[in-house]
């Protein structure tokens, strides 16, 4: 049997292999939420993770009166530098200087 033959028998199948259209929910799909998630810096999944432990999201935050957002912001800030020190901490000693 020849690659063509194969090829066109396939062809003839007329999609049955096919995966069906997701029908739209509303939810986007596991793909597009990983597709947002590998898109994003690691400074935006850290500013994320900080937002969760808080109990609130990039909404909830918009949301927010300006004086009490302000009051947020700088708490994520602080937290922020804190898990930004800590993992440079946990970093000592990866480098090293070879000409030494």
């Amino acid at each position: 049997m020849s690659i063509s033959s194969v090829s066109s028998s396939v062809s003839a199948l007329g999609g049955i292999f096919a995966a069906p259209k997701p029908e739209p929910t509303g939810k986007p799909s596991a793909r597009e939420e990983f597709l947002e998630f590998a898109a994003k810096s690691p400074a935006e999944h850290l500013r994320d993770a900080i937002l969760r432990e808080l109990g609130t999201t990039e909404e909830k935050l918009q949301a927010m009166e300006p004086k009490e957002r302000a009051a947020m912001e700088d708490m994520i800030a602080e937290r922020l530098k804190l898990k930004v020190e800590q993992e440079a901490e946990k970093r000592t000693g990866l480098l090293v200087d070879v000409q030494a």
